[in-house]
This record gives structure tokens, C-alpha cells and sequence, in this order.
């Protein structure tokens, strides 16, 4: 048996053009504490280019009309510390990003034509730590926590319709918050039980901000046990049956999706040794 493409045109692909552009990118590391048996500490920080050639997006739109797109830049900073302390079992880490995108592709309708365009930047800014910590042979926990704040740079929409204006608009679908944490237990050699916790926090559904969804936590469990390559698994996602949003219609906010009901879940695997 083999497999053929099938080809509708005779004619050969060709390059119409080509666009050459520099991405640098520096890091640097610098470790503020660390011996052979204490606390280890270091401090780092990274900056890069990139770019995102222009494309020509598959929309309904004249084929006399020309597309000129720019190519869409990339601006990322980050900077934090990581470090751990082996006596008491504890790594964390913390840091700090900025990223601005700019030259992003949208489409604006002209009459019943659509046509694509350069509209603005995206920018996007957050404080990200977290920690994880062995009590014990029996006992580990972790905990995250990020807070964010992304918005919509200088960025305009033209239409028939009238300008839409979005700079300063918090971004779709982007939490203010996130906060996880959680816990492994080992009761028993063969024993595993495991413990989530995730809060969401507020977002804006829509790029005009019309509709908020509300904060949301979830709780998340399981059991696993194992006998020889035998593994069995009970779990559950959204324990308390947390009603939330989780996404929709980013455009224009008049649609929603929500987010899975509780679900119970029996999973069993064997592994040949």
C-alpha cells in the first residue's frame, strides 16, 4: 500500500518574497548565595527579540486588492530568583515579565468584502512565584500564585460600522489572578492520594470589556493504588460543582461556553516489566 498526493495545479510553489529580520535575545545568571550544603540563591534575567512574518490570511476579500502587512514584532523581558534550602526540603522561585506585541493582524469588513490590517499591539505584564515543599517522605505540598495585568496597547479597528478603540481594554479571556496549590500524600507504600486547589480570578469575556466573568475555584482529587505494574486511579474534577465560564465569543461577548460539570473518573493501566 502507498500514498499519493493528489496535486490540483501544475504549477510549481515560488517565493514572492522574503523577509529578514534579527531576533537577539541576552541572559544572564547571577548566583547570589549557594555552598556546598545551604541555601541556594540566584537572580537572573532574560531580554529577546522576535518577529512574525506578515501573512495573507484566508478571508473573503477582492482579488485585485493588495495585502500589505508589516511584520509583527515581539518585546519580552523577565527577571525573578530561584532557590532552595536542601536542609528543609524547600525550592520557590519568583519573577517578574513584560512582553508588548505589536503589528498584530486583524480584519475589518468593507462592505461585504473582509480585509486584513495591522490594528495595534497587545501588551502583557505579571508577577509570577511559587514554592514546593517536602515535609516529609510521606507529605508534599506546592502552591503557585500569578497575578496579571494584560491589555490591549494602542489599537484601533476600522469598519464600516465606525472605529472601534480597545487601548487600555484588559485582554479576553485573561484572569486578573491565578492560584494554585496542592498536596501528595503516601499513606501506604502503594497508596497515593492527591489534592488540587485552582482559583481563577475575574476576566473580561469580550475586547470591549462588555461582559466580566466571575471568579471561579475549583477542587480537584484522586486515589491511586498500585500492586506490581498494576495501576488503579479514581478521580475527580470540580469536586463541589463549581459553575463557571470559562470562554466565548471574544469578538463580540454574545456567547459563553461554560465550563465542565463535575465528572468522576475510574482509570486502570498495567505496565509490562
Amino acid at each position: 500500500m502507498f500514498w499519493c498526493p493528489l496535486t490540483l495545479s501544475d504549477r510549481s510553489p515560488r517565493v514572492d518574497d522574503t523577509i529578514d529580520a534579527l531576533g537577539p535575545e541576552v541572559s544572564l545568571t547571577f548566583k547570589l548565595l549557594g555552598g556546598e550544603s545551604g541555601p541556594v540563591l540566584y537572580a537572573y534575567f532574560t531580554y529577546s527579540q522576535a518577529f512574525l512574518p506578515p501573512r495573507r490570511p484566508s478571508q473573503l476579500r477582492p482579488s485585485d486588492t493588495p495585502v500589505e502587512l508589516i511584520q509583527a514584532d515581539i518585546d519580552n523581558s523577565e527577571g525573578g530568583f530561584e532557590g532552595s534550602v536542601p536542609d528543609a526540603e524547600l525550592s520557590f522561585e519568583a519573577a517578574h515579565f513584560w512582553m508588548q506585541r505589536g503589528g498584530i493582524v486583524t480584519t475589518i469588513r468593507q462592505r461585504p468584502f473582509f480585509l486584513p490590517t495591522n490594528a495595534g499591539e497587545h501588551r502583557y505584564e505579571g508577577f509570577e512565584t511559587g514554592a514546593r515543599w517536602s515535609a516529609n517522605k510521606y507529605v508534599t505540598t506546592h502552591l503557585n500564585a500569578s497575578l496579571y495585568r494584560n491589555r490591549f496597547g494602542n489599537f484601533i479597528v476600522e469598519s464600516d460600522a465606525g472605529v472601534t478603540v480597545l487601548a487600555g481594554n484588559r485582554l479576553p479571556i485573561s484572569p486578573d489572578r491565578l492560584i494554585n496549590g496542592g498536596a501528595n500524600f503516601s499513606p501506604a507504600t502503594n497508596v497515593t492520594l492527591t489534592f488540587d486547589v485552582k482559583h481563577v480570578g475575574a476576566a473580561q469575556l469580550d475586547r470591549r470589556n462588555t461582559f466580566e466573568l466571575e471568579p471561579h475555584t475549583l477542587f480537584d482529587a484522586a486515589v491511586t493504588w498500585r500492586r506490581g505494574g498494576l495501576r488503579i486511579t479514581l478521580a475527580t474534577h470540580d469536586l463541589f460543582n463549581e459553575e463557571y465560564i470559562r470562554n466565548g465569543a471574544v469578538s463580540s461577548g454574545d456567547s459563553a461556553d461554560i465550563g465542565r460539570a463535575r465528572q468522576l473518573m475510574l482509570t486502570t493501566s498495567f505496565v509490562f516489566r
